[in-house]
């Protein structure tokens, strides 16, 4: 290993040095004392060319030959910098603008890092980001971004945002699309309308969409009453039905319909796919550009053009390139659709004229480039091209209709959308949805409308489609119990102290629209479970502090709750209260308990009253305990009496009681004869009387602390005569 360490900093030095003699080759050479040694290649390279090594470490491989000995270093690359391209550049309202981020690496190679890194705008709301790093900007205006990976940051990179160079060329706006579509308001709420423009570019024979929104003027329809609004945010300060529509350069857009209801939940789930320009007209070997927006069912807007999947009607018309773009191929006529999980756009017909039939400018052919056509003109020249190019299809026969899918599960309350395709005795097909009838075997269970099945209760229903009098082939749908779309904590927002309990309640909101207390199915899921635990939706504090709550069942977790315990007054009194009426129980225990056994050694001092010598001598060695408690503590080398003495001449004890006990504890001891009961009924007398002086010479507090002592030692202190007497009579 010392060997390995050795050509390790050898060789992190000599790269340093001899990098860029070196740059230009796949790989290098280096010899050394201990051998030669391959740098700048990567471990898959490394195994590719010289196989397993014999032995290896993190850095460094071993090939012991034959023909050669020699090692492979592996330099670990670490980001040292991000280098942003262009560092300056000038753009034009919604033309795309690409981005590059390289990384300079500790291993001396310069990577493309642009998908890896997180790409940063002065004013995020005026552009809209495509990954990895293409931007469409929306307003003019100068602007600053950069690039970061962790936290490495890259240069700065200013751009210039100018007028659209579209807008600056003849360019006819072709329609008006306001979305979300068809959205529910929650009441009181702010929902801000998107107004997305078809526009066509005479010069260069294109269609794009622009969003018009802060441009164009917006106005509210309720019954005959239209009123102006400010701008394209919508307060619902009302219940109930309204149009929203906008208008810009003298066109007016189709009216989308909104309702603001009183509810306080939306599904997540998409709604509705616009598929944008809805009518093209193009020649022959032309990119055309489609643009998907989806409308979800919480009202957001998404240009979901890189998600879909495409359903093209006649796949030799068109050919799908990438992002929306298509090829014309061939002459003709045919559809496009978008389709994102089980939704589908409405067809996007596109027709594919010969060069010499009608140019994009757009212009009558037959007649000069350069003279001007009005609306009604083009249109009459596309209605008659379609009808021209329609001749070849006026022998095909419908010959069955297929609907798709055949079988479907729906929830109760919820919608899906079939799709009847129409085959012909050409070997063609066509999209039948919209213009086929569509039967239900039972109205009651579920009905449909251009494919849309909407589900009225529980069972099994046949679905047909009919068109030129052709019966499908039935659809089986079966209309499940509802399923649950999402879960709603109340309440949302809480405080609580110490000393409270807060029920919570969880809310399931079904696809029929029903809701159901769920509080028994749910599992709960605490942020910081420090704070609170939760019981069968009862919340009980732990400590002071803020969490986050959320329900989860069947896969669907709900929003979080908030729930803070807070300090209180009135809880830190109750808690001392608590605390303080715990110590006086426990006081209060522990003192009965050493009385009771106190009282226990008292009764087994007693119960000596027959042998008059062993009690006197334990009623002795009770004493000196209590005499050490009160901080006078026997010597052992000095004499009972000696001892006696000094006891009475420190608390100036009359008629000599100590001294006369300590006599009698002394006959009890070392003299032979017996003694009466009568003898230790005296002693007890002097005992006790001491006791009382002893107590005389010091303060309450002091002997209420002695007492305490006492019991804690277990050694009685004043035994009345009476209970001597008691015992000599057991």
């Amino acid at each position: 290993m010392r060997r390995y360490f050795f050509i390790v900093c050898y060789l992190m030095f000599l790269s340093l040095n001899t990098f860029c003699s070196y740059a230009d080759s796949e790989y290098r050479k280096v010899n050394t004392s201990q051998g030669k040694v391959i740098v700048g290649l990567d471990k898959d390279a490394a195994l590719e060319k010289f196989g397993l090594p014999t032995s290896v470490t993190e850095d460094l491989w071993y090939y012991p030959g034959p023909p050669e000995t020699f090692f492979v270093y592996f330099p670990s690359a670490s980001l040292l910098a991000i280098h942003l391209y262009p560092r300056f550049c000038e753009g034009s309202v919604d033309v795309p603008i690409e981005f590059k981020a390289l990384g300079d690496f500790s291993d001396f190679q310069i990577k493309d890092i642009t998908s890896e890194v997180e790409l940063l705008l002065s004013e995020p709301k005026d552009f809209i980001l495509k990954k990895p790093a293409i931007l469409i900007p929306k307003r003019e205006g100068r602007y600053q971004i950069l690039m970061r990976y962790k936290d490495i940051f890259s240069n700065p990179s200013n751009i210039i945002i100018k007028k659209s160079k579209r807008e600056a060329e003849k360019e006819r706006l072709l329609s008006i699309n306001v979305l979300p579509f068809k959205p529910i308001i929650p009441y009181q709420s702010k929902l801000e309308f998107i107004a997305l423009g078809t526009f066509f570019n005479s010069s260069e024979g294109k269609y794009f969409i622009r969003d018009i929104s802060s441009e164009a003027q917006w106005f509210i329809r309720q019954g005959k009453n239209i009123m102006s609004l400010k701008d394209n945010q919508i307060y619902s300060s009302f219940l109930g039905k309204f149009k929203v529509f906008s208008k810009f350069r003298d066109l007016e857009s189709f009216p989308q319909e909104a309702e603001v209801k009183d509810i306080n939940f939306l599904n997540q789930a998409l709604k509705h796919i616009t598929l944008l320009p809805e009518f093209i007209l193009v020649p022959l070997e032309k990119k055309i550009n489609l643009r998907a927006f989806g409308t979800y069912y919480h009202n957001k807007v998404e240009d979901i053009t890189h998600k879909v999947r495409w359903k093209i009607s006649d796949k030799d018309i068109v050919l799908p390139l990438e992002n929306g773009e298509f090829l014309s191929k061939s002459l003709g006529i045919t559809e496009v659709i978008a389709k994102l999980d089980d939704l589908e756009s409405l067809p996007v017909k596109i027709i594919v004229i010969g060069k010499k039939d009608l140019s994009l400018t757009p212009v009558d052919y037959k007649k000069t480039e350069e003279r001007k056509i009005s609306s009604d003109d083009l249109i009459g020249d596309i209605t008659k091209d379609a009808k021209r190019l329609s001749k070849s299809f006026e022998e095909r026969r419908l010959s069955l209709i297929k609907i798709i899918p055949d079988y479907l599960r729906i929830p109760l309350g919820d919608n899906r959308q079939l799709a009847a395709l129409g085959v012909y005795t050409n070997n063609t097909e066509e999209d039948l949805t919209l213009l086929g009838e569509w039967i239900s075997s039972d109205n009651r269970i579920a009905t449909v409308s251009k494919g849309k099945v909407s589900t009225l209760s529980l069972g099994e229903i046949k679905i047909h489609a009919k068109f030129q009098g052709v019966k499908s082939i039935p659809a089986s749908v079966i209309v499940e119990g509802p399923k649950l779309i999402s879960i709603i904590i109340s309440p949302q927002n809480s405080q609580i102290s110490m000393k409270d309990k807060l029920n919570l309640k969880a809310e399931g909101y079904f696809s029929d629209s029903s809701r159901k207390d769920i509080i028994s199915l749910v599992t709960w899921e605490i942020t910081n479970s420090r704070i609170i635990k939760i019981e069968k939706g009862v919340v009980r504090p732990l400590r002071i502090g803020e969490t986050q709550v959320y329900a989860g069942y069947s896969g669907i977790k709900s929003l979080p709750a908030s729930i803070k315990v807070i300090f209180t007054i009135q809880w830190l009194l109750e808690m001392i209260f608590i605390i303080i009426s715990f110590l006086i129980l426990s006081i209060i225990i522990l003192f009965s308990v050493l009385y009771f056994i106190t009282k226990h050694e008292k009764n087994k001092l007693l119960s000596l009253y027959k042998n008059p010598r062993d009690f006197i001598i334990s009623l002795y060695d009770n004493l000196k305990g209590i005499l050490i408690i009160f901080g006078i503590r026997y010597k052992e080398v000095m004499a009972p009496l000696t001892f006696a003495e000094l006891i009475e001449k420190r608390y100036s004890i009359k008629d000599n009681l100590f001294l006369r006990f300590t006599e009698k504890f002394e006959e009890a001891k070392y003299s032979k004869h017996i003694l009466q009961f009568e003898y230790a009924y005296s002693v007890l007398n002097d005992y006790n009387g001491f006791l009382k002086v002893l107590f005389s010479n010091h303060n309450k507090f002091f002997l209420l602390l002695r007492y305490c002592l006492t019991l804690l030692h277990r050694r009685p202190l004043s035994i009345i005569s009476k209970s001597l007497q008691l015992a000599k009579s057991d």
